[in-house]
Order: C-alpha cells, then structure tokens, then sequence
C-alpha cells in the first residue's frame, strides 16, 4: 500500500479539494495521517473545521470529502501518509464502516469530484503540462492524472 512523506514548507496552502476515488470498487483503502514534524500554526481543514494535528498522532482522514491544508508558520510540516485496505480492523480503530459511509454517501462524493473537475478544466489552460506532484516528495500513481491535482498548482504554481 502506498506510504508518502508530504512536507509543507513555510507559507504553503492547499486549498480545499477532493481526491478521485471509485467509492464503489471492492477494494477500498483508508488514509491515515501521522504527522512528524509540525509548528503551532500548521493546520489541516475537514470540511470547513481547521484542526492541528500534534507529532505523534495519528488521524484518519477521508480523502473524498473536501480537505487542504495550510502552513503559516517558520517551520516544516512534516506527515507521514499512509494509505491502506480496508478491513475489520481499520473499521474498529475509526469506529465505524468506511465502505458503507462511503457507497451511503456515493453520489455526494460524485457530485463533488464532478464539481472539482469543471472548476479544475475552467481554471487551467489546456495545453498545461501536468505537474510532477501535489505534495508528495516521491511519485504517486496520481500523478499522471492532471484533473487530480488540486488548486495547489494554481495558488502556489507547485507543491512543497
């Protein structure tokens, strides 16, 4: 399953947005967030709510509800992420059915990733080239998808 490092330097903003996930497939995978380095003014957005995720934790994010991120601080901030299969397990530790939550909520995340989509191809010329990477210091398989990357590319013209 794929782990990444994302770093965040200094002044950074990812806005909010969605990622593209078919939440009707057999094999669903869970993100977690385990951040490493961060300062007090780091922040990540859950749908509107702002929260600081502390070293040393470890939360659950659903990625295709709308999320960003912002760095406002001197520092680094530094996450582990960590995708990986759905299970009894994962469905334990979060406290509730992921799969169910998601298929329950399938054309709500549709509506979502549509919306994104139409704002993404309205914002950016054509024949942009697609960029190397959202965040992620290695390459991700979601790289060669150009409608996946978020507004990132357009506030900041690159990643961290």
């Amino acid at each position: 399953m794929p782990q990444m490092v994302i770093r965040m330097a200094p002044g950074t903003l990812i806005a909010e947005h969605i990622d593209l996930m078919d939440v009707r497939s057999e094999i669903q995978l869970a993100r977690f967030h385990v951040p490493i380095v961060t300062n007090p003014d780091a922040y990540f957005v859950f749908s509107g709510d702002e929260v600081h995720m502390n070293p040393g934790e470890c939360w659950y994010v659903e990625p295709a509800l709308p999320h960003g991120a912002g760095n406002p601080g001197e520092d680094d901030r530094v996450h582990l992420v960590i995708d990986c299969v759905v299970n009894d397990f994962i469905n334990t530790l979060v406290g509730f059915d992921i799969i169910e939550q998601r298929r329950s909520r399938a054309d709500e995340y549709a509506r979502e990733m549509e919306l994104f989509r139409k704002e993404w191809e309205s914002n950016v010329p054509q024949n942009t080239p697609n960029p190397a990477c959202l965040l992620y210091t290695s390459p991700s398989p979601r790289d060669e998808r150009r409608y996946l990357v978020c507004r990132l590319l357009l506030e900041k013209r690159g990643g961290g």
